[in-house]
């Protein structure tokens, strides 16, 4: 000590002095990233809280201009003023983003506690959009549910509920008019096919190749496809994606809490079954029918074991589907042994998920013609 106080002969009260100092700069950084989270370029954000997901987890916060421009999700709270534009159409726009603005918030809301260790940013284009959809999904801009775009159509479909108006909103990105179209066609394909009849859908629902089964780690529901049942001899692929949506609207019907729906495609070969491999024609009028109709229900599709010539065919299917469907799917390869994939035990618990399908659940599969 003697020796310190020799070499830099400071003072005391300068020691006491420069601590202060320090404890002060410290204090005013703290305050400054605090406000950096509720503002970027000078324009006050105010956060907003989320109706809890399908996994009973709360949403990640969003941010909108000011506090009189908050839509509440229960609809409370009207919408008095709005940073979007209006096209001659009159229909809201949504106003453009501001990368760099993204940028500079994705960089500090990692210390955000609601979204928290969910967000990984990074300067790529891609991934700014990633996290601007976690922020914001699945009230996009332009599709809330008590919006304007909402409004117009809850008038124009009265029969349609906001939670089925967002769901179209969100599909096409807010633009009202597409979102309108694509409601207009669901509803005439649902007029032709529910309600079902018996005799359309006894052959195909007669195979089992589809059925419900439990319900997923975050409570949505499982629909089983076990493609070694598929035949086409037996009814025709259009009877096939009908018996597939009773199947989705009957996990729906059972589970009135859920808006999204798990699909798990077991490609196992069943010993004595047609065991056809597969029909594109199937393929491609499910797809085009689950993402026309069925808009923002899939939480997920899980294919196994994924076939080595799975790739070839994933890539003419990929045409078909959106980039946000895309990456709902998880094609998971032969693990070498007849078993539920251990990759996918986060996501389902294999003792909820049926001995054919190579789970652990001794309970029988229901026989969806009993139903009818």
């Amino acid at each position: 000590e003697q020796r310190m106080s020799a070499l830099f002969p400071i003072p005391n009260e300068y020691i006491l002095l420069s601590g202060v100092l320090v404890l002060v700069v410290l204090i005013g950084w703290e305050y400054y990233d605090t406000q950096l989270l509720l503002s970027f370029e000078n324009k006050q954000y105010a956060p907003v809280k989320r109706a809890p997901d399908s996994d009973g987890q709360e949403e990640p916060l969003s941010f909108v201009k000011d506090e009189s421009e908050v839509t509440s999700i229960d609809g409370n709270q009207s919408q008095t003023r709005s940073s979007n534009t209006a096209d001659d159409d009159g229909f809201e726009q949504e106003a453009p983003v501001d990368l760099g603005s993204y940028r500079r918030f994705a960089e500090r809301i990692s210390v955000t506690e609601s979204v928290a260790n969910k967000v990984v940013p990074t300067d790529t284009r891609e991934a700014i959009e990633a996290l601007t959809r976690k922020i914001m999904s699945p009230m996009l801009a332009g599709c809330e549910p008590f919006g304007s775009n909402a409004n117009y159509m809850a008038e124009k479909f009265p029969n349609l509920s906001r939670a089925d108006i967002s769901r179209f909103l969100v599909a096409r990105k807010g633009n009202v008019v597409a979102a309108s179209d694509m409601a207009e066609k669901c509803i005439a394909w649902r007029a032709s096919v529910f309600p079902v009849k018996k005799e359309d859908l006894r052959a195909a629902i007669s195979t089992q190749c589809f059925f419900p089964f439990g319900n997923a780690r975050d409570g949505t529901p499982c629909v089983y496809m076990r493609g070694g049942l598929y035949d086409n001899t037996k009814a025709t692929p259009e009877q096939f994606v009908k018996a597939a949506a009773y199947a989705i609207e009957y996990s729906l019907k059972m589970n009135p809490t859920q808006i999204n729906v798990t699909v798990i495609v077991d490609a196992w070969i069943i010993p004595g079954a047609p065991n056809l491999g597969a029909d594109m024609t199937f393929i491609k009028l499910f797809v085009k029918a689950l993402s026309d109709n069925y808009p923002e229900r899939l939480k997920r599709i899980i294919m196994y074991p994924f076939p080595w010539y799975g790739r070839a065919i994933w890539s003419v299917v990929k045409v078909f589907i959106d980039k946000r469907t895309q990456d709902k799917a998880m094609l998971i390869g032969d693990t070498g042994k007849r078993e539920f994939p251990p990759v996918l035990h986060e996501y389902i618990d294999p003792y909820c998920v049926p001995e054919c399908c190579a789970g652990k659940s001794k309970e029988p599969i229901l026989d969806l013609m009993t139903t009818l």
